[in-house]
């Protein structure tokens, strides 16, 4: 084995396992699920990682069976680093958290409800995800529809109370 090739597989499995960790610690911010499936939006970096990946895997002239089994190892965490949670506090996908109250909506992404993009308040980014053929459409439907229905109408209580705060202020001061 060549010990250029240990090294750098045991950076890439480091970094790996650093995207794990965020993926988790951004899944526990999300809080309990509401939808989870699986993200489709595959960062940029993902597919040089796994070039990186398996060009040093075979720098180790291992049989292929180790190869194989090596590969699949190495590259566990990264379906951790995948994930799409709808969450009561907010979503999830992959390392990216994003709270409730910055999420503007949803659209179906595609021909079934099965795919949908979350879009943000600010920003550009569109966050796509899948969810399980085990659930029914109608049944992610209304689950969604609840989730974002009740997030506008905590938004809108609170700009309401803010609203009556600020001519409470203003009856007191003239």
């Amino acid at each position: 084995m060549r010990p250029y090739a240990i090294g750098f597989l045991a950076l890439m499995f480091i970094g790996y396992l650093i995207l794990a960790w965020r993926s988790l610690k951004a899944s526990a911010l999300a809080g309990e699920p509401v939808l989870k499936g699986s993200s489709l939006i595959v960062r940029p970096y993902v597919y040089p990682l796994n070039l990186l990946w398996m060009s040093a895997i075979l720098a180790l002239h291992v049989n292929p069976w180790q190869a194989g089994l090596l590969a699949a190892l190495l590259a566990l965490p990264l379906t951790v680093g995948m994930r799409f949670k709808l969450g009561e506090r907010g979503l999830q996908v992959g390392p990216t958290f994003v709270p409730r109250e910055k999420l503007l909506g949803y659209s179906v992404y595609g021909d079934s409800w099965r795919r949908i993009e979350v879009m943000p308040k600010q920003g550009k980014d569109l966050y796509r995800g899948q969810f399980k053929r085990k659930l029914k459409e109608d049944e992610i439907a209304d689950r969604l529809a609840a989730y974002f229905a009740a997030a506008s109408a905590s938004e809108s209580e609170e700009r309401g109370s803010e609203s009556h705060e600020r001519r409470g202020g203003s009856a007191n001061s003239g």
